[in-house]
């Protein structure tokens, strides 16, 4: 599996049009081939950030979805809106406990 988070930060103004642009992903990206699942967020602290998090089933699904007739009418749409962007992918096979749960004290 490949996880993709992909953080941006709205130009001064733009928030509004950036959060309709990134919902307007949502339910298509969701019916795409191998999307395992497709979430965007605004920052409680910064009203001008959001954060996508993406998992897809493989590297060739996530291809797919970058030259998506979607994604290439929205990708140019927000970098444009956009005073930054940050796309980092991490490839996912097995997942474990990073830190033991703490013990409950009485």
């Amino acid at each position: 599996m490949i996880v993709v988070t992909a953080t941006m930060i709205a130009h001064p103004g733009q928030e509004d049009a950036l959060r309709d642009v990134c919902a307007s992903l949502l339910d298509a990206t969701r019916l795409e081939d191998g999307c395992v699942e497709y979430v965007c967020g605004a920052s409680l602290e910064n009203p001008r950030q959001f954060q996508f998090v993406e998992v897809w089933s493989d590297m060739d699904a996530l291809k797919a979805h970058t030259m998506s007739d979607h994604m290439v009418v929205a990708g140019p749409l927000m970098e444009s809106l956009s005073e930054s962007q940050v796309v980092d992918a991490y490839f996912a096979d097995k997942s474990r406990r990073l830190k033991p749960r703490a013990e409950p004290t009485a």
